[in-house]
């Protein structure tokens, strides 16, 4: 899954699909053929104008370039199997997957993404986090954590540092996978976010995403 790093605000631009084609995006995206690619409505450009402080063509670029990118991700992390790393969208819009074997990056950037080599694959990241997921019983000090897909690991939001140790511990999971973060926030739950379950732990609401 495309973890966007910068968050779009406003419900026009959260609950509008964009249809895009052609090849990279540029502000006025144009197709094989020659003719100009559908348009985002005017509201969501609008929106990011405001939110993010973007030019309308810095806005359009960035719409068409996430629309792209959506496209590209499930090709290549299907071709990379399980040697997929993670995927995010930067704050211009950019592709990047990650993958742990060095050799396909040659694939990944002629997909038209960015390549990052890590250490961990998204298997493995997803493995460590269902081992937490096990121990919630141990988290009575520990609120939220989640797989950071860009940072290559397993966050653990702790009320203190030996919370999240003592919390690590008891489920088992690999601790060189784990980065432990203090935090003095409680998450509220949330009863209709059941689906978004891949990158938070089952005893907390989603998982923050950083500014894909």
């Amino acid at each position: 899954m495309i973890r966007t790093r910068l968050l779009i605000m406003g419900a026009v631009v959260a609950s509008t699909a964009i249809v895009l084609t052609g090849s990279p995006a540029t502000a006025d995206p144009v197709t094989a053929a020659g003719q100009s690619a559908a348009k985002p409505p005017r509201g969501m450009v609008e929106a990011m104008q405001r939110d993010l402080g973007l030019t309308a063509e810095q806005a359009e670029a960035r719409l068409a370039n996430e629309a792209r990118a959506m496209r590209t991700e499930p090709k290549l992390r299907n071709k990379l199997k399980d040697r997929f790393g993670g995927s995010w969208v930067t704050g211009t819009g950019a592709l990047v997957v990650a993958t742990t074997d060095a050799a396909a990056t040659a694939d990944i950037t002629a997909a038209g993404a960015q390549a990052k080599v890590v250490a961990r694959s998204l298997a493995e990241l997803t493995a460590v986090k269902d081992k937490l997921d096990k121990a919630s019983a141990h988290a009575a000090s520990v609120p939220l954590w989640y797989v950071d897909e860009v940072a290559n690991v397993v966050v653990v939001a702790a009320r203190d540092t030996a919370a999240g140790e003592a919390f690590v511990a008891a489920s088992g999971a690999d601790r060189a996978a784990v980065r432990i973060e203090t935090t003095t926030e409680q998450p509220t739950p949330c009863t209709t976010c059941a689906a978004a379950t891949r990158t938070t732990s089952t005893a907390a609401p989603a998982a923050p995403s950083a500014s894909r």
